[in-house]
């Protein structure tokens, strides 16, 4: 075996995670859903409700063993068999719903492991699920497919067999993280606050007006532009500041996916701008969860289909852009709530390890 470096690794699992959703999308949109409608509705749902829902628990055992390589590598196992019995489209959709939840939570373990819960590799690995999922879902075929699988298989294959390169101070926390008895409520309001940014950040996802032509290029762009926000986000998020970042994105965003419905271009920067918010929420989840990182991330992406569910809701587009408004505003709000009050205790927790660190010399 061999080491790799963490920007490397991430890298790694970043190529995977679009491989995977795209594989899942172009076996479920190829061949799974039909002309028949409970047939289609009943794949879309036992599919979803597994690849996010089920996040949780498999999120909750991830970080009772800590084995994300082993979670990562039944992932593709599923993919594999998900493939074989195609034919047979429950089973089909079973398994693929399982291969996407174990890919997720044990690959987004992996990137917080190698990289303490940074910011920016949060939003690099999240990123490019979207783009995957349009490629297979709007341009399924052989060549895709293949290149997919070359993707998945070279990158996977150094991952296995690289070193773990895990934070090991990070594997090692202690009880002082901001769960603990003293600070349980808060820590489950702001983890509630949280959950709701991410329900409306689907949400808006969902409900968004456009009155524009759509084509197969046209939600390729838009998935591109997701992909970049998420990435660019984190990144600045990281090398600027979380209030600043979160204020003009959000702010921005919300004015553009209002107010210039008629544009492409202007749909496409604001929803550029409004992924900013997505590594930001993983982050403040992993630090609200030091020692239940895995699980927070589940917790996340099983509020995102609960937030697509609601917005397939019947309103009208007057509503809609009203609850655009006000709910991106709300979100924006949050968001530096959660910062202020998280970076307060880490602040307090690195001054009380200084203390203790000093007394014991």
């Amino acid at each position: 075996m061999f080491k790799i470096s963490n920007n490397l690794a991430t890298a790694l699992l970043t190529v995977m995670h679009f491989s995977v959703d795209g594989l899942c999308a172009l076996l479920i949109f190829s061949s799974l859903y039909s002309s028949d409608y409970y047939n289609t509705l009943n794949v879309f749902l036992i599919y979803n409700t597994l690849a996010f829902i089920f996040q949780i628990p498999i999120g909750f055992l991830i970080d009772k063993f800590n084995r994300p390589r082993l979670f990562l590598a039944l992932s593709l196992l599923f993919l594999a068999l998900a493939y074989l019995f195609f034919s047979n489209f429950i089973l089909s959709a079973v398994l693929l719903g399982l291969c996407n939840s174990f890919f997720h939570i044990s690959g987004g373990k992996q990137v917080i492991n190698n990289t303490n819960n940074d910011i920016s590799h949060l939003g690099i690995f999240v990123a490019t699920g979207a783009t995957g999922l349009v490629l297979g879902q709007r341009f399924f075929s052989l060549t895709l497919f293949i290149i997919f699988i070359v993707l998945l298989a070279i990158s996977a294959a150094i991952v296995f067999l690289s070193k773990n390169n895990a934070n090991s101070a990070h594997n090692n926390l202690t009880n002082e993280t901001i769960l603990n008895k003293k600070d349980a409520k808060l820590t489950f309001v702001l983890l509630f606050l949280t959950v709701f940014v991410v329900f409306i950040r689907a949400f808006i996802g969902k409900i968004n007006v456009f009155n524009f032509t759509t084509t197969n290029l046209t939600f390729l762009l838009i998935a591109i532009s997701t992909t970049l926000g998420k990435a660019v986000g984190g990144i600045l998020a990281k090398r600027l500041n979380i209030n600043l970042i979160t204020i003009i994105s959000m702010l921005a965003s919300t004015l553009l996916l209002t107010l210039a419905t008629q544009s492409l271009y202007a749909f496409l920067l604001g929803l550029f701008l409004f992924n900013f918010s997505m590594p930001i929420t993983l982050y403040f989840a992993g630090e609200l969860l030091k020692k239940y990182q895995a699980t927070a991330f589940g917790i996340l992406a099983g509020t995102l289909f609960i937030g697509y569910l609601f917005g397939m809701l019947n309103f009208s587009s007057s509503l809609k852009l009203m609850l655009i408004a006000i709910l991106g505003v709300i979100s924006m709000l949050l968001i530096l709530v959660v910062n202020k009050k998280i970076t307060q205790n880490n602040y307090a927790l690195k001054n009380s390890t200084l203390k203790r660190v000093n007394n014991n010399d």
